[in-house]
This record gives structure tokens, C-alpha cells and sequence, in this order.
């Protein structure tokens, strides 16, 4: 601030709301008069500014009052605005003239960058998947904390990610939750201010499972157009194509076996076990066949003939039971069904009456969930009579009901779940669709904008649907209100055909000219969550979440984490049962008392769990410095001291926060906190090493609430 050869005398020192220091002072020397002058220390720089005169002595002050010593001024001052917290004012004196003290006193303030939050990912555009660990990322400035937020309706609600983390970290590791959308925004704000925000400036996607980017081709060993898909399990499955080559692949997909060629136009197969498989023909000659092998396809047996008819699709309810149906040859539709593994078939009873011009529907125009069957009619080009989807609930012996269809020509079928949404892709219809809500008791067109669809599937109780057509692979997150294209391997633009096992963790896509694809993706959690927010009041956390669709869902577990160290675990403190299968939204919440813990950061998670095992963990909800339920100062610890100790203190509510330390005369000797402070539990030391022996007071002051205790050092 000087040379040595400089005086400073009774300074005077003020703090404004963004920690920026000033120090005023009157400043003399050999070479000048005493005269007003004030230094400073910006919030963001680490020393002194240096001397700023702000008013020159103009004479030698020299004046003893009767005594032996000279009087030099004593009236410095420095104190914030009361309305405005970032201004200082400063009252400094000088020599005016000989003998003649004057004051200056004006105002101070700091030129400060405005607060703010910039996200900088996501920011458009990028697609994340479920389960995987993206950095969210973002600049600020005269933020401490920072809250993360995120939407999957484009900002219509918000969905907490960290309720507060350090804003000089700049970024944060976000594990992706279950909550499948595309259109998905991120938002940053201060934590304490929330009128400080910022928002992604794009919608981003969050990759359903087996969204986007999964498939990859398989070599078929078929050049035909592959229509058949059955998976049998994890390792076997069996494919089909039209010009009767039929492939099958015991590990998991990765390579395909020839299975022979039982005959054209092998548009469906039914695989039983890894030997073992049925093939539905629908020839050039009109007349359909049913072949079966038990060798892995080295041989095939026709085992059942529909003059006249076209096999349309076979599938098996178990390794016994099969069913097939081809177009009607007797006035009613051409249904039969097997017992014995596929060795033998029989018409079944019930079949339904076909309409007049009826032509059937398309190759694999059916659907099945359990013992609830569906297929797919479709009439003569301008009937509209026979365009219907029929429905059994006791599988292939019926009885069977009808809903008509608005379009011509059903050509493929798929539902969520057996009473719930579903879709019917049209041959003769392109960018429309038709959409149940109700198990296919009706039906309402659906607009799109993907083309002619060939295949349908749905990832089982879930909302996401896959559609296979001439313009490529599109997934759906929204039971077919939106579509995005999936991106496939370059010449995959014709697909055909789409399935996924019932757990939704692998699928197979077939197209022309014998292009295949495959899926593997995690699995999809039957809960679609809408909302999971906490609150913090009076030492009690507050957790709510919501659901819009639950699907064979026995409950939640709630999970706490004491976040006292990096290995801290998460255990289960209680369970909140589920709505089971619904399609309504549902609300829950459960509240935590934790006026009995000490820990300053608790973490929460949910556990969701299906009625078969399967179970998901919801995003994790942070919470730091849990405000308990009342004003409290602690003992210092330890006492008596020498020369540091830790006093303790907690704020129920936040609010600007003196602790000071006071002499036995009431001086006071030190100021631990004078800030503003967000409730919750704190902890500060105090260092008496320049102070002597003796007892002294501390004081922790809050709006109405003071505190007093004793401390004693001893040296």
C-alpha cells in the first residue's frame, strides 16, 4: 500500500454482498499532508489493490490541546448502503488546511459480472441411452451452487437430476434415467437464486431401450426376402424367407446355419427347440403347405395341406401347441391347430365366418400375448367389408370377435399388452396406421409420415414400438403418436419384418433380398416415470414421484444413502406398493425423518420392482445440507482449548448469519461468519493463537435468534 515512509492511521473496514473489501484510511508522510485515501481487495483477486487518494492533505496539522502529543484525526468510517448491499460508503478525513481537519466522504462500488448459468451440454441434438453415463456440462459466473434439471416434454415439466452441486465443477456425470423421449431439454440454475437459469437452446433424445443406433448386420446366408422371425430363446432362433430358405442360429444370432428349403414362398416359421421347427408355405400354386423338421432342417415333412390356400403365418403357445390359419377355402377362415409338437393338425372349431371378397391380410398378419390371438383381414381392392382384426382370448379355438378397420388390407399386427395399446399396419395405406387403445376391441386411424409398413412389433408393456417398412426401421417411444428412424447399416432400406423376445433385450429385423438385422438391448423397465422430486423441511425430506403407465409393477423399495464417504451404501428404508398393470397415472410419496442424523448430504433412489423379480433404479436425488428442525449453537469441542476448537451450529431456515467472539469485557476479539447462509448444519474453527489466556464468549445471531455460550483457552 506504500513505503515505509508512510503513516496510515485509523482504518476503517466494510464487506459488501459479493465479498469485495474496502479499506479507507488517512494516509501522511514526509513528503505529503495527511489525506483521505482508501484501498480494496475485488472478490475474485487474492491481495490489496493498493493506495487510491481520493483527497489530498493541504496543510500540516499540528495541535496538542494543552498536552505533550499531537492529535491526529480518529473519524474514518466505512458502511453498506442499507438499500443497496453491493455499495460502500466511506468517510475518510484529511488536513483541509494547517490545523484544520475536513471529511470526504463518498461512495464505492464494484464493478461485478453479472451472474449467470450458460448450458453447454446436452445443447441439441444428442442422442443418450438409458443406463449410460453422460457429462452435462455448462459455464457460470458468481454462482457458488448450481441446480440440474431435466425435461421430457420440452419444458413443460421438470424432472430434478442434483438439487445443488459446486458451479466451479462445470460438469456433471448424469446416469441416464429409464424416461425414453424426444424431446428432452436440460436446465441449469443458481441454486439459491433460481431466477439465474439457463435451458438447453435444443431438444436432445433419450434413447428408449433398443433405440436408435443398436443394429447391425448379421450375415443370413439368404438372398430371399426374409419374412419368418421366431426366437426361441436367448441362443436359438429360426428365420424364413419367400424363396423357402429357412435359417436357424444357435448362438444368440451371431451366425445362421442353412435349414434347408422345405418349399416357396415359406413366409412363417414356428421355432420349438433348436432341431425342431414348423414352416407355413403360401406357394405360387395357391396350394399352402405345413412342413415340420426334427433334424435341424436336413429333412422336412409336409405334414398338413390347404388346397386352395395360402398360409399366412404359424406360431407355437408352447412345444406342443401350435396354430396356423391361411386364407377361408370353406366359408370360414382356414384355422388349424396342433397338439403333438407339429406332427399332426387338425381344423379348429369356432373359426369365424370370412365377409364377402375377403383375401385375408398379409404374410405374418397376426399377433399373439399369452393365450389372447390376434389376425388380420383384408378385402378385394375396393371392398371394405372384410377389413378387420379378430380377437380370442382362448387362443386358437376361439370364440373369436371382430373390429373393422378403416383401411384396406391389414397386413401387420402388434399390442402392448393384451387389453391395451396396439397397432395395425395397412398394405394398401401408406402413412396411416390403425391404433387400439383397448386390446383391438376398436381401432382409430393414426397418421404418420414413415411410408408402407410391413411389420409391427412391440417391445412387451412398454410404449415402444418398432415398424419395419419400405422406407426402413422406425422406433416409436409413444404407442405410435411419434416416430423416429432407426439408423440401420447402409442398404437396409426395404425391411420386412421386425420381432423381439418377450423381455424386449434382443431383436431381429428381416428385409429384402435377405438383409438382417440385429438388436441387443437392455432391458426396458415397465414403468414410465413422469416425476420424482424431494423437499426439505424442519429435519424431515419429503419425496414424491408419479407414473403415467405402470406395467406388472409389485412396488417401489425407497433407498437412502448417508453420503458421509465415497463408500457409503444405499439401503432400503421402506416400500410403497404398486398399481400393478395401469394405464393411469399414479402418485406416491413417503417422508424421511431425519431430525436424528447428523449427516449434512443424503442421496435417494427408488427400486422398482416387477411381480417376476425384474427391477429398475429410478435417477438418484441429491440433497446437501439438510436444514434440521430448529436454531441451535453447540458447545465448542474441545473446551478448554489450545489454541483451535470447533464450534458447531445449525439453522433451520436461511438468513443472514453473524458468529463472533467476545473478550471477558465484551470486546470483540474475532468474526467467524458474517454471510448469508442456506439452513442446514455448519461448522467452524476458531483459532485463538494471538489471544491470551482467559475466558471469552461466542455469539451466533440469526434474524430473531441469539445464542450465547463460554469458551475457555488455555496456553
Amino acid at each position: 500500500m506504500g513505503a515505509d515512509t508512510y503513516f496510515h492511521t485509523y482504518p476503517a473496514l466494510e464487506v459488501d454482498a459479493s465479498n469485495n473489501v474496502a479499506i479507507t484510511y488517512t494516509r501522511s508522510g514526509t513528503s505529503e499532508y495527511a489525506g483521505a485515501y482508501y484501498t480494496s481487495k475485488p472478490s475474485d483477486v487474492t491481495s490489496l489493490t493498493g493506495s487510491k487518494l481520493l483527497k489530498a492533505g493541504n496543510g500540516y496539522y499540528y495541535k496538542t490541546f494543552g498536552g505533550s502529543r499531537n492529535r491526529w484525526g480518529d473519524y474514518n468510517g466505512a458502511w453498506l448502503d442499507p438499500a443497496n448491499t453491493n455499495r460502500i460508503y466511506l468517510l475518510t478525513e484529511f488536513v483541509a488546511s494547517t490545523n484544520t481537519w475536513g471529511s470526504w466522504i463518498g461512495e464505492l462500488t464494484f464493478s461485478t459480472t453479472a451472474a449467470y448459468t450458460l448450458v453447454t451440454a446436452p445443447n441439441g441434438g444428442e442422442n443418450w441411452q438409458i443406463a449410460s453415463t453422460k457429462n452435462v456440462t455448462w459455464n457460470s459466473s458468481n454462482v457458488a451452487n448450481v441446480k440440474i434439471e431435466y425435461s421430457t416434454n420440452n419444458g413443460t415439466a421438470w424432472l430434478p437430476v442434483v438439487q445443488s452441486i459446486p458451479a466451479s465443477s462445470g460438469s456433471y456425470a448424469w446416469v441416464i434415467p429409464n424416461t425414453p423421449s424426444t424431446q428432452c431439454l436440460v436446465r441449469i440454475s443458481d441454486a439459491a437464486n433460481s431466477s439465474i437459469i439457463d435451458v438447453s437452446n435444443a431438444p436432445f433424445t433419450i434413447s428408449a431401450s433398443g433405440q436408435v443406433l443398436n443394429w447391425a448386420a448379421v450375415t443370413s446366408g439368404t438372398t430371399g426376402d426374409i419374412w419368418g422371425i421366431d426366437i426361441v430363446d436367448d441362443n436359438v432362433i429360426w428365420i424364413s424367407a419367400a424363396n423357402g430358405d429357412v435359417r436357424r442360429s444357435t448362438d444368440g444370432g451371431n451366425t445362421w446355419l442353412s435349414a434347408g428349403n422345405p418349399g416357396n414362398g415359406a413366409y412363417a416359421v414356428a421355432g420349438i427347440d433348436a432341431n425342431t421347427a414348423v414352416v407355413a408355405t403360401g406357394p405360387t400354386s395357391g396350394n399352402g403347405s405345413i412342413f415340420r423338421t426334427t433334424n435341424g432342417g436336413t429333412s422336412w415333412t409336409n405334414v398338413y395341406t390347404a388346397t386352395g390356400a395360402w398360409f399366412n403365418f404359424v406360431d407355437n403357445f408352447d412345444a406342443n401347441t401350435l396354430w396356423a390359419q391361411s386364407d377361408p377355402t370353406d366359408g370360414s377362415f382356414h384355422i388349424v391347430k396342433s397338439t403333438n409338437g407339429g406332427a399332426t393338425w387338425a381344423l379348429t372349431s369356432n373359426r369365424p365366418v370370412a365377409p364377402a371378397s375377403t383375401v385375408y391380410g398379409a404374410n405374418s398378419s397376426f399377433y399373439r400375448i399369452g393365450n389372447t390371438c390376434w389376425f388380420g383381414t383384408g378385402g378385394a381392392s375396393g371392398s371394405t367389408l372384410a377389413n378387420r382384426v379378430y380377437k380370442s382370448t382362448n387362443g386358437a379355438d376361439g370364440p373369436w370377435t371382430f373390429a373393422s378397420t378403416a383401411q384396406q388390407f391389414t397386413g401387420s399386427l402388434a399390442f402392448s399388452t393384451a387389453t391395451g395399446a396396439g397397432l395395425v399396419g395397412y398394405w394398401q395405406a401408406t402413412n396411416t396406421l390403425g391404433k387400439s387403445t383397448d386390446g383391438g376391441a376398436t381401432f382409430t386411424a393414426q397418421a404418420t409420415t414413415i411410408g408402407l409398413v410391413k411389420g409391427l412389433e412391440y417391445v412387451r408393456n412398454t410404449p415402444i414400438t418398432y415398424a419395419a417398412g419400405d422406407n426402413g426401421l422406425f422406433v416409436s417411444l409413444d404407442n405410435g403418436a411419434t416416430w423416429t428412424a432407426d439408423l440401420t447399416p447402409t442398404g437396409t432400406a426395404s425391411m420386412l419384418s421386425v420381432r423381439f423376445n418377450e423381455s424386449g433385450t434382443v431383436g431381429f429385423a428381416g428385409g429384402a433380398g435377405g438383409v438382417l438385422l440385429k438388436n441387443i438391448v437392455p432391458p426396458v423397465v415397465p414403468v414410465e416415470f413422469t416425476a420424482f422430486n424431494a423437499s426439505v423441511a424442519n429435519g424431515k425430506v419429503m419425496l414424491d414421484w408419479s407414473t403415467a403407465t405402470e406395467s406388472n409393477n409389485q412396488g417401489f423399495e425407497v433407498q437412502r444413502k448417508l453420503v458421509e464417504s465415497e463408500d457409503a451404501q444405499f439401503t432400503t428404508i421402506a416400500f410403497k406398493p404398486g398399481a400393478g398393470t395401469t394405464t393411469h397415472a399414479q402418485n406416491y410419496n413417503f417422508t424421511d425423518d431425519l431430525s436424528d442424523f447428523q449427516a449434512t448430504s443424503v442421496a435417494y433412489r427408488l427400486k422398482q420392482i416387477d411381480f417376476d423379480g425384474r427391477y429398475a433404479y429410478s435417477q438418484e436425488i441429491l440433497i446437501d445440507n439438510i436444514a434440521p428442525d430448529k436454531f441451535e449453537l453447540a458447545q465448542n469441542y474441545p473446551n478448554p482449548f489450545n489454541p483451535i476448537t470447533s464450534i458447531n451450529y445449525q439453522l433451520p431456515v436461511s438468513g443472514n448469519v453473524t458468529l463472533t467472539v467476545y473478550d471477558a469485557l465484551g470486546k470483540q476479539v474475532a468474526t467467524l461468519v458474517n454471510e448469508f447462509k442456506n439452513g442446514g448444519r455448519y461448522s467452524v474453527e476458531f483459532d485463538g493463537s494471538k489471544l491470551s489466556s482467559g475466558i471469552y464468549f461466542y455469539e451466533l445471531r440469526s434474524g430473531n435468534f441469539a445464542s450465547v455460550k463460554k469458551l475457555v483457552l488455555m496456553k
